[in-house]
């Protein structure tokens, strides 16, 4: 008989994307996993995706968040030097811990979407300083306070879009720290003020 031709509803990209998420953590993280993973911190490593396409290992993130399966392990080996973009929105992992791996190794990265987090104050306000090539922020529907906004102000320099809408934490007194040279405390900070590029929703 003839074989019925079928037609599948995803790509073959999907369809890839679904099975190196499968096997995420039972093969593709196994070695990490079995013999590295809870001994120390690692700053950097070499794992199989270093050889793909930042997109590329971006979007098995992407995978790995729509279908509920990211977890802080997964940091480790996915947040890589190369990458232009991440999305840390809805974080069900550790966040802190997510921030400080790309504080340590994303020095070229340009987008960034904290949206709909409890941000973590204190490693925020360490790592912003280290992200110093971040065009794109979202910070909507976060915690995000007066004087973590004041740190945006001062490091990120190149920003043209930062998303702080629905942050019930936000006074003026943060925004003024973005266009004014002064912090969220209301000090004097010559640093502050270089905004007039920046595009802000909120």
């Amino acid at each position: 008989m003839p074989r019925v031709l079928q037609k599948s509803d995803l790509t073959l990209k999907e369809l890839c994307l679904r099975s190196i998420v499968s096997k995420i953590d039972n093969y593709w993280y196994k070695d990490f996993l079995d013999n590295y993973y809870g001994s120390i911190h690692f700053m950097y490593l070499l794992g199989p995706f270093d050889d793909l396409p930042p997109d590329l290992i971006h979007d098995i993130w992407l995978c790995l968040k729509t279908r509920r399966l990211l977890r802080k392990h997964h940091g480790y080996l996915l947040i890589s030097p190369y990458l232009a973009s991440l999305d840390l929105a809805h974080s069900e992992a550790d966040l802190g811990l997510m921030l400080l791996l790309a504080a340590q190794r994303c020095f070229q990265l340009q987008n960034l979407d904290l949206s709909h987090n409890k941000l973590p104050k204190e490693m925020f306000s360490r790592a912003v300083p280290s992200l110093t090539q971040l065009r794109s922020l979202s910070l909507a529907h976060s915690s995000v306070t007066d004087r973590q906004v004041s740190v945006v102000g001062v490091y990120l320099t190149q920003l043209t879009g930062l998303d702080l809408s629905y942050c019930p934490q936000l006074t003026d007194l943060g925004l003024l720290s973005l266009v004014l040279p002064q912090d969220a405390s209301g000090h004097p900070d010559p640093r502050c003020g270089d905004s007039s590029n920046t595009c802000l929703y909120g």
